[in-house]
C-alpha cells in the first residue's frame, strides 16, 4: 500500500497537525514513496524548496523517526528464495528475553514484528528450501531452550 493511500482523502490538515508535519513534509513523503532514490535536487523542484531546505527536512524527518529507512525491494524468487512467516510464542516474555531475541533474529530476518495476541513475534524470513527453514528454527530453539512455547510456519504466497 502506498503512503498516499494510507493517509487517505480525509482531513489531511488535521492528520498533519496531530503528527507535527506540514504540507511540504507530506509532499516529500509522497515523492519518496513513489521513488525513494529521488535526489535532493529533484525533491526541491517537487516541493518548491532549495536543495538545502529539503536536506534539512529529510534529516529532521529521520531524527523524528518519521522516516525509518530506505529499503531495497528485491525479487526474492529471482534469487531462488521463498518467504515464510514464523509465528513465535514464548512461555514467558520479559524485556531482557525480548531484547535478546530481537538481536538474535535480526541477523536472519527480513522483517520482525512484536505483536499482541496469540503470538509474541512474527518473523519474515527469506529461505532457500525447507532444510534452510528447519536449520533456522533449530537455531532459535537452541538459543532459547525452555523459553519457546510454539513456532508456527506460514508460507507467503506472492
Amino acid at each position: 500500500m502506498k503512503f498516499s493511500e494510507i493517509i487517505g482523502d480525509g482531513d489531511k490538515s488535521t492528520q498533519l497537525k496531530l503528527s507535527g508535519l506540514d504540507s511540504i513534509d507530506l509532499k516529500l513523503l509522497e515523492a519518496l514513496d513513489k521513488n525513494s532514490r529521488t535526489s535532493y535536487a529533484e525533491l526541491a523542484k517537487i516541493v518548491g524548496l532549495s536543495r538545502d531546505g529539503v536536506k534539512y527536512r529529510m534529516i529532521r524527518l529521520e531524527k523524528r523517526k518519521v522516516i525509518l529507512d530506505f529499503n531495497l525491494n528485491v525479487n526474492l524468487r529471482s534469487l531462488g528464495l521463498s518467504r515464510v512467516l514464523l509465528n513465535i510464542s514464548f512461555i514467558s516474555l520479559d524485556d531482557e528475553l525480548s531484547e535478546r531475541f530481537e538481536l538474535f533474529v535480526r541477523e536472519f530476518a527480513t522483517e520482525l514484528f512484536k505483536t499482541a495476541g496469540d503470538y509474541d513475534y512474527v518473523v519474515l524470513l527469506a529461505i532457500r528450501n525447507n532444510e534452510h527453514l528447519n536449520s533456522f528454527i533449530q537455531q532459535i530453539k537452541a538459543q532459547f531452550p525452555d523459553k519457546i512455547r510454539s513456532i508456527g510456519v506460514v508460507p507467503v504466497v506472492d
